[in-house]
């Protein structure tokens, strides 16, 4: 559900075991939500995540590196100014946007 929706250009991804998730390093067309495949549910999600955006202003970024970090329950990125974001997906708190409605 939703691959409509979140077919954007977009490379980088991780998997979120604790979740059966998929991050996408790509912004949901039109909108500040980062894309969230949901393994189980087999659908896509928008999910908003606080603090700085790893991406920016742009839709995705191709020079964006993603590491899922399993100590932490984190998700490690690195940009092409060496910048590093550290972002939290907590499945059951998480707040997501359906994309296939």
């Amino acid at each position: 559900a939703g691959k409509d929706k979140a077919a954007v250009q977009g490379r980088e991804a991780v998997y979120l075991p604790d979740a059966d998730a998929v991050l996408l390093g790509a912004h949901s067309p039109g909108s500040p939500l980062l894309l969230v495949y949901d393994c189980a549910k087999n659908a896509w999600f928008g999910a908003e995540f606080t603090g700085p955006d790893p991406i920016g202003k742009g839709a995705f970024s191709v020079s964006l590196g993603m590491i899922y970090d399993p100590a932490r329950k984190l998700i490690w990125t690195l940009d092409q100014r060496s910048e590093v974001t550290v972002l939290k997906y907590e499945p059951g708190t998480a707040k997501l946007t359906e994309l296939g409605k």
